[in-house]
């Protein structure tokens, strides 16, 4: 006899046949998934449209026809004909007043001694108890029917102490026990739909769990990267529905294509001072920078500035430069004065010392004003996606134009208060800024590490 053995199968093989029954049933579960969810709806759709009928058939039709297309179970379940039986039954109240002699018409109640008619539904002799799904589904504890076997016996008490008829009281629990039924069937499609959500996310996180196997395996130029490796798992979620994993991995790669090559660009330009260079350099290392703040990749940027002996000023202007006619306007303001280039006696005993300090201290009081009064009508805020104008560089360009950093963040500040700017986000951290001295070299780079490490008490 010749036995036949199972194939051993490589561990390509199995990936692949992974891959392959997770493609052949995906298409049927999300179906499923969508058919239990519409099913679901109807019968919300159902019990709302019904309780707004008030017992008017002529509601009541429309709103079963319409659940019925949207879920044929509920044609079966009976609920038609027991909704339309019971506006049968209260037109037939409202005709026949409960009270009255059986079979016999009850007298017209004149209106000034109108009475209230007595209750005809369940919810008028006992209201149902909440029945909601809290959490996990499949937690008992979660969930109750709207009438429990008290609510049952209070129905009965009730029912006698109105003295209705045994018929009524027998409806109102069969009304009771209908309202559970409908409860139980949809806390059945929860539990349903919630178990085949646990299957697939269970389904996509092992399928996950094999591709990061793969991709750290075959992709070499992620591997030796950390923070790519992990910008590459992370694409890798979107393309669960590629055939194999090579493709799966070569969407990847054309994903992070124009990522990596603005890195690329970017360490070459940092390398040098950023202010040494041209405006057309710096123009081309902003949508670089960009690119890299969008994929979430802000710290390493900032690793990079710090990395090319850069600072603050130059993140600033990489990510949120001035508006070129606000930077033009600027530039046209000249060097502010120093007090001490007006004197021509150096004796500081000599009256005229004094007198020149003070002619060279007004001049230089009157250039802050003009610039306050320029600065209150040109900063604009923006909002968190798009700063306004940037605080950290035009205290920048104030001190190259010879103010100290404490008396340039004096008059920022001046024109803020002056012009009752409302700062954006962006502005009120950058604000705060101002009242230290700008970070550059090592300071900068320590406080970029510490909010990586730190980045709740870390300064911004």
């Amino acid at each position: 006899m010749v036995s036949i053995l199972p194939q051993k199968l490589s561990p390509f093989q199995l990936i692949g046949k992974a891959m392959s029954d997770l493609g052949r049933n995906t298409p049927q579960l999300l179906e499923n998934r969508y058919q239990t969810e519409r099913g679901l709806g109807a019968i919300d759709q159902l019990q709302q449209a019904l309780g707004e009928a008030g017992g008017d058939i002529n509601q009541i039709l429309p709103a079963l026809a319409k659940a019925y297309t949207l879920n044929p179970a509920l044609e079966r379940s009976g609920l038609g004909p027991h909704y339309l039986q019971q506006a049968q039954r209260q037109n037939l109240a409202e005709n026949f007043p409960i009270g009255g002699e059986q079979g016999k018409v009850s007298k017209p109640v004149q209106p000034e001694v109108a009475q209230e008619p007595g209750p005809i539904s369940v919810t008028d002799l006992v209201p149902p108890r909440q029945s909601s799904l809290v959490g996990d589904p499949q937690s008992a504890g979660g969930f109750q029917l709207p009438y429990g076997e008290n609510e049952i016996a209070q129905i009965r008490q009730r029912a006698r102490e109105l003295k209705l008829p045994q018929a009524l009281e027998d409806r109102a629990v069969a009304d009771a026990l209908e309202y559970n039924k409908i409860a139980q069937t949809k806390r059945d499609i929860g539990l349903q739909n919630y178990q085949q959500q646990q299957k697939e996310r269970q389904d996509t996180l092992e399928n996950q769990a094999l591709f990061n196997k793969y991709i750290r395996e075959n992709a070499p130029e992620f591997t030796g990267n950390p923070d790519e490796l992990q910008l590459a798992l992370q694409a890798g979620e979107k393309y669960q529905g590629e055939k194999s994993f090579a493709d799966r991995l070569a969407k990847v790669k054309e994903e992070l294509r124009p990522y990596q090559a603005a890195k690329k660009g970017l360490e070459k330009i940092l390398k040098r001072p950023l202010f040494g260079q041209t405006k057309e350099q710096r123009n081309l290392a902003r949508p670089r920078a960009q690119t890299m703040v969008k994929m979430g990749q802000k710290p390493q940027l900032q690793l990079m500035i710090a990395n090319g002996g850069n600072g603050e000023v130059e993140e600033a202007d990489l990510l949120n430069p001035l508006p070129e006619k606000f930077e033009s306007n600027l530039n046209k303001f000249g060097k502010f004065v120093k007090p001490l280039d007006f004197v021509k006696n150096i004796d500081p005993d000599s009256p005229e010392y004094n007198k020149d300090i003070q002619e060279g201290q007004k001049r230089l009081d009157n250039q802050k004003k003009y610039m306050t009064n320029f600065l209150a009508d040109n900063i604009t805020s923006g909002t968190y996606n798009e700063p306004g104008t940037n605080l950290l560089l035009t205290r920048f360009h104030l001190m190259e134009k010879g103010l100290s950093w404490e008396d340039s963040g004096q008059v920022i500040d001046n024109a803020i208060n002056q012009g009752k700017i409302k700062l954006d986000p962006q502005q009120q951290i950058d604000y705060q800024k101002l009242a230290y001295p700008p970070l550059t070299g090592d300071t900068y780079f320590d406080t970029v590490m510490n909010n990586i490490m730190f980045p709740i008490t870390g300064r911004q």
